[in-house]
Formats: structure tokens, C-alpha cells, sequence
């Protein structure tokens, strides 16, 4: 008995007891332990109500929605900003792409493209840049830690055909959080966009 937490604060109507009517009116202390009346004068506890057939659905789209935005680096939230010549294949790669982004733009000359992408919502934007239409290469990495230091939060891709080599890691975060050697198939596109997200992702956050 003494594991039980006895108390008496609670005050409860006693069931029929003798014949008086003052007896049966007057309240009368009982004892109570763990939280509950006493088994005999417990009121019965509430059915939890079924859920609905449509909520039970909507619950298991929407998790499912949440595990295929974390597995495309949360790219559907992204609006696309390409710098690229025109009808080049980079541009048919990505517009294939277009059901899996919050939408694209596409641009042809170098000094909108940075206009655009100095002043936008760094957060919601990925911006591929295709380094070869910068006619002064060596102003392309000053170009690029400017960029950076005036929208931190904006996602970067770069190409160009004279990279040796196609770099997805985060060792370049002081300019970018890709790069894409030239030429490249779609799914090589593909790959570097989701990677280019996630990748601006985490450099973000862990500058907070």
C-alpha cells in the first residue's frame, strides 16, 4: 500500500446509501490514488472518435510528398535562372526537368542574368551559370565572391567546357555550390541541379 499516493481533494456524490434524502444529497470526500477515483465511482473514460477514411489518406500523401522533396534536395521549391546561349542543350536538359521545379527562366545576356540574381530571393533560387559567356575570364571568380556576398543564400551552378572535370562537392563554397563540365546529358544535368540545392542547403545552414 504504500507505493500508492493516497489523497483526499476531491469530492464525489455517494451512490444510494440508506434511505435518507440528506444522505443521498450531501457530498462526501473519497479517497483517490494515481489520479483516479476509486474503481466503483470512475466515470467511463471517452472513446478516442475513428478517423475518417480521407484523413488517413491525405496523412500518407503528405508523407510521402515530404520524403521526395528531401530526396530531390527540395528542388520543386526552386525557381531555375539559366545564363546560357541560345538553344543551347543545357536549356532542352532543364526545360525537360520542368515538372520537378517551381519554374524557369531562361537568359542570354550576362549583365541581366547578374542584375537579376544580385536583388532576387536568394533562398528560392538556383542560378546556372554557364561561365563561358563572360568574355574576360579572369573577372569570373571576383564575379562570383561578389555574388556570393551579395546573396549568400543564392544557389549556384556553373558550367563551362574547359573544366576538367565535374565537381558536386562543397569545396568550392566561396563561389559556388557546383560546377558542370560541358557537355553533359540530361541526367548529368540532373544530378548537378539536386546536388547544387542541396548543397546551398547546407552551406546556408551551417552559417547560421
Amino acid at each position: 500500500m504504500d507505493d500508492f499516493n493516497f489523497r483526499n481533494d476531491e469530492q464525489f456524490y455517494h451512490p444510494d446509501e440508506g434511505n435518507s434524502e440528506e444522505m443521498n444529497a450531501r457530498p462526501v470526500k473519497v479517497n483517490t490514488f494515481s489520479g483516479h477515483a476509486m474503481p466503483w465511482l470512475r466515470k467511463p473514460d471517452p472513446v478516442a472518435p475513428t478517423p475518417a477514411l480521407g484523413s488517413i489518406t491525405d496523412q500518407l500523401f503528405e508523407a510521402y510528398d515530404a520524403r521526395i522533396r528531401n530526396r530531390d534536395g527540395a528542388l520543386w521549391s526552386r525557381h531555375v535562372f539559366v545564363l546560357c546561349r541560345d538553344n543551347a542543350p543545357i536549356e532542352r536538359h532543364i526545360r525537360a526537368m520542368s515538372e520537378n521545379l517551381c519554374s524557369i527562366t531562361i537568359c542570354g545576356l550576362v549583365e541581366s542574368a547578374l542584375r537579376y540574381v544580385r536583388g532576387c530571393d536568394g533562398s528560392r533560387t538556383l542560378f546556372v551559370m554557364d561561365i563561358d559567356m563572360i568574355k574576360d575570364i579572369g573577372q569570373t571568380v571576383p564575379l562570383l565572391l561578389a555574388l556570393r556576398l551579395i546573396n549568400p543564400e543564392l544557389a549556384t551552378l556553373i558550367l563551362s567546357r574547359k573544366f576538367h572535370h565535374t565537381d558536386l562537392t562543397r569545396d568550392r563554397t566561396l563561389i559556388t555550390d557546383g560546377s558542370l563540365k560541358l557537355p553533359a546529358s540530361e541526367h548529368q544535368v540532373a544530378a548537378a541541379l539536386n546536388a547544387t540545392a542541396a548543397n546551398a542547403e547546407e552551406r546556408v545552414e551551417s552559417e547560421m
